[in-house]
């Protein structure tokens, strides 16, 4: 079993981070604040491979999930990759190219 991932942390400073000057008016509800100063968002990728050997092949998983959480009170739990394989037959979620 392997087990690895990453962490992301990213950060953003200056008056009304994130907001294009025609929406600000919109997002403040009218007013011309600027006190929204900073804002933050992270992201933990959590993987695991395990690998066994059986009488039909390698049998193979693979799985990632993702936690995501932002400073505007956003969060976010996702399942990108979970699957099975076995001698060459892959079933779960993937990415297809």
């Amino acid at each position: 079993m392997r087990i690895g991932g990453y962490v992301r942390y990213q950060a953003a400073g200056g008056d009304l981070v994130g907001a294009h000057p025609r929406s600000r008016r919109r997002l403040l509800g009218g007013e011309d604040r600027t006190d929204e100063t900073y804002s933050q968002y992270s992201r933990l990728s959590l993987q695991t491979w395990t690998g066994t050997e059986t009488e039909l092949g390698t049998l193979n998983t693979y799985t990632e999930t993702r936690f995501e959480w932002a400073s505007s009170g956003s969060t976010a739990t996702s399942l990108n990759y979970a699957w099975i394989q076995l001698g060459g037959f892959r079933v779960g979620k993937d990415r297809s190219t």
